[in-house]
């Protein structure tokens, strides 16, 4: 047989053992001789070695027991897991899980609140009766996203166009009040002609900026 073929051998051996087992372990008692599971699970007491440390690996593994020395040296034997506890001990053990299981309770119950208010905020109140399913809030919240993400870019390119718009509205403002308020002359050479403000000057030249904070002091003077 190759390696694939004895794996696979032992892994279907192991499963049938596991089942002979479980159908009967209940029955057990906390400590049980080899014999006595091998007659509830009707396992032949004739198998081999490597039958037998087959069946020892499930009760170790799968079944968490343990093998001991029997009282008195008499032969071996089996111990279920949580075996041979005082009452004290048992008690103490069953007080533990209680509360681990209220804890367990309070989380999941938390849990389920966090999850019922957020498909309430991201679907709105459900009808009468009725729960929101919860399956699909991360789809719902990303839409949203997506959603709150482009009104977002588009309040950012209103808000753009708004600045652009006043600052052209400014401009405009700025000519009308020359065309209204400016004293044009005329230069003697070239015919150029030039444009008198009654305000303060710039305050340096060739700049947009200070030329039109020039002529803005210039028109609240007015």
């Amino acid at each position: 047989m190759t390696d694939k073929q004895i794996e696979a051998s032992t892994t279907k051996n192991r499963g049938l053992v596991y089942q002979q087992i479980a159908a009967v372990f209940d029955q057990l008692p906390e400590r049980f001789k080899a014999t006595e599971l091998y007659e509830l699970a009707k396992i032949p007491s004739t198998h081999s070695m490597q039958r037998r440390m087959l069946i020892a690996s499930v009760l170790v593994h799968d079944f968490k027991c343990m093998q001991m020395n029997s009282p008195g040296g008499r032969g071996r034997h089996w111990k279920k897991p949580g075996a041979g506890k005082t009452p004290q001990q048992a008690a103490a053990e069953l007080r533990r899980l209680q509360a681990e299981s209220l804890e367990d309770d309070a989380l999941r119950e938390k849990m389920s609140d966090i999850l019922r208010r957020t498909a309430i905020t991201l679907k709105g109140e459900p009808d009468d009766l009725t729960l929101h399913s919860w399956h699909d809030l991360p789809e719902v919240a990303m839409t949203l996203r997506y959603e709150v993400d482009a009104i977002a870019a588009i309040k950012e390119e209103r808000d753009a166009l708004q600045l652009e718009n006043a600052a052209l509205w400014a401009d405009a403002e700025r000519y009308r009040w020359l065309a209204k308020y400016g004293r044009s002359t005329s230069a003697r050479r070239g015919g150029r002609w030039s444009i008198v403000i009654d305000g303060p000057c710039p305050k340096s030249h060739n700049s947009e900026d200070d030329f039109d904070a020039a002529i803005d002091a210039a028109r609240g003077a007015k």
